[in-house]
């Protein structure tokens, strides 16, 4: 809360907590806000600001009521809870560009408690029938993405593109099929047309 406060030939306001230790003072509060905005208006202020619109506002599309969500603790990432939308604001946040959005999470288990932070992934799309595969085992040269798959005792280089992806996975729209055999391990110095041997299949 605020509160005036005399000192000799002036009047100041200060925001004090609730157990009177004194935060800021308003002149400082209002240059702090100044200076922020300084920043807002700069070249690199603005830049971030139309980074977030073009990130944010498309979103809002696909976020929708009844729509799956992926709960998970930055205690137990192992954890992953069911949830569901239940409310979406129709609006954005003018100085953010963000937008709320309410969840209820199926947390039966008292897996989640008071004052955990969590992660949300929310589904925006699914397929069924398709190739995955981890994302790490990716190489990306320049604007091409590949991948290693044996071919008759040598690696051969592969390139992919890819689709819908989560965290970990990703899935390939064009460039493997399920009969190929995916090197997921030392590909990293891996060379086109090495000799290998497959130890598992």
């Amino acid at each position: 809360h605020a509160t005036w406060i005399h000192s000799p030939g002036k009047k100041q306001r200060v925001y004090k907590s609730e157990d009177g230790l004194v935060m800021k003072k308003v002149p400082e509060f209002f240059q702090a806000r100044l200076r922020m905005k300084e920043k807002m208006d700069s070249e690199i202020g603005k830049k971030i600001y139309v980074m977030r619109k073009i990130v944010v506002e498309p979103v809002i599309g696909n976020i929708k009521e009844n729509q799956g969500v992926r709960v998970v603790s930055y205690m137990n990432p192992d954890v992953k809870i069911d949830a569901v939308i239940t409310q979406v604001s129709p609006t954005l946040e003018p100085n953010t560009r963000t937008f709320k959005a309410i969840i209820q999470i199926n947390n039966r288990d008292l897996a989640l408690r008071p004052g955990m932070f969590v992660k949300a992934e929310i589904i925006t799309a699914s397929r069924e029938n398709t190739i995955v595969i981890p994302k790490n085992i990716i190489l990306v040269r320049r604007t091409n993405k590949t991948v290693f798959v044996i071919e008759d005792g040598v690696a051969r280089q592969r390139t992919i593109k890819t689709g819908l992806e989560n965290p970990d996975e990703v899935e390939v729209i064009d460039g493997l099929y399920e009969s190929d055999y995916l090197v997921v391990e030392g590909f990293e110095t891996l060379r086109n047309g090495s000799r290998v041997t497959i130890s598992n299949r």
